[in-house]
């Protein structure tokens, strides 16, 4: 069984606990460029939050801050933004209320709101990052290459019941929770 503070941490180093905050403090300091934070710069709180929590996630989730290189200034590239954005527009869109909700049989011939097409599109771009992880990983098991469980992912894909590897092409739903939870 693995706890929470093993998935975070990989167990390795305590300090590396400490590594996520360490680098949004540095990319929040270094990021203002016009005037420094010290001179009454302003941070969009906002956007600082959503990156860093979708780095925490990714962290626990696929072990890794960055699908590609981040920034040169510790922060995070277009790849994780967009992804992060995605993340937040299908959580904005995929509960809301709907005109379609009252007559589901025109679910996919009509579109009044735009809901279905902005939640396709963002889905689209979430598995755009996802899926070449999510196959390399699934290989690296089937191959024998990885052994130890590290992420979120690792105990998803050698969970007995239901394979990851098997439920993944079955059902779009169980991709759009992942990446929502």
């Amino acid at each position: 069984m693995m706890s929470s503070t093993h998935i975070y941490s990989n167990g390795s180093n305590p300090n590396e606990t400490r590594k996520p905050i360490t680098c949004l403090a540095t990319f929040t300091i270094k990021s203002k460029k016009m005037i420094p934070l010290h001179e009454g710069g302003l941070v969009n709180i906002r956007n600082t939050t959503h990156l860093y929590f979708g780095n925490l996630i990714r962290m626990m989730i696929f072990g890794t801050r960055f699908f590609a290189g981040g920034m040169e200034d510790g922060g995070p590239g277009e790849e994780e933004t967009e992804h992060v954005s995605s993340v937040f527009t299908i959580l904005k869109y995929l509960y809301a209320f709907s005109v379609i909700d009252f007559f589901p049989w025109l679910r996919g011939k009509i579109d009044f709101e735009g809901h279905q097409k902005i939640i396709r599109t963002a889905i689209q771009r979430v598995r755009k990052y996802q899926d070449g992880l999510i196959d390399e990983r699934i290989q690296l098991w089937k191959d024998g290459v990885r052994k130890v469980k590290g992420d979120v992912l690792d105990v998803l894909i050698n969970h007995e019941s239901p394979k990851l590897t098997e439920s993944r092409d079955q059902s779009p739903d169980f991709r759009i929770n992942a990446s929502c939870d």
